[in-house]
């Protein structure tokens, strides 16, 4: 991402680009100016709120063939958070990975699945130009967070998987 980022100079579409990041610990090098704001470590609902406040939610995701299994098996905690603040995801990750996967099916991210920037540009662009499907893909990740993902739902599919009846 950042390569993609240093090499459009930050700006994708006529639009800045800023980063923002959060989590307990952050490490940058370089040469050329950055957009990027870190906010350290936040709570779950300071973390939302700040993310109400960014157009796009980056989701990277494990492209090395060591890691393959990890992207088919494993569904990020994240993404769930992103899904929850009802802005566009990214997801940053191999066709085969959970995350790509479950954002296809449910038309609820932009995908890219590949590490050239200039494609990452380019994907990142389409987000910026369509802002009707840019709204429909926020509202996709809004229903697919009441859907799968409230205590609510969570408790029926797991009462369903074990046929529970009430």
């Amino acid at each position: 991402l950042i390569a993609a980022l240093d090499a459009s100079n930050w700006i994708i579409s006529g639009k800045e680009i800023w980063v923002r990041v959060l989590g307990p610990g952050f490490q940058s090098f370089t040469q050329l100016p950055k957009n990027i704001e870190y906010l350290g470590w936040r709570s779950q609902i300071e973390t939302v709120k700040s993310l109400r406040g960014c157009d796009l939610l980056y989701l990277p995701y494990w492209f090395s063939d060591k890691f393959k299994e990890e992207a088919i098996n494993s569904f990020p905690s994240k993404l769930v958070t992103y899904l929850c603040a009802g802005k566009a995801v990214f997801c940053h990750a191999p066709i085969y990975a959970s995350p790509s996967i479950y954002l296809s099916e449910n038309e609820a991210g932009y995908l890219c699945h590949s590490l050239d920037p200039n494609e990452i540009v380019r994907k990142i662009s389409e987000a910026i130009e369509d802002p009707d499907r840019y709204e429909k893909i926020s509202e996709n990740g809004s229903i697919c967070f009441q859907r799968d993902f409230t205590l609510a739902s969570m408790k029926k599919s797991f009462d369903d998987f074990l046929a529970i009846k009430e």
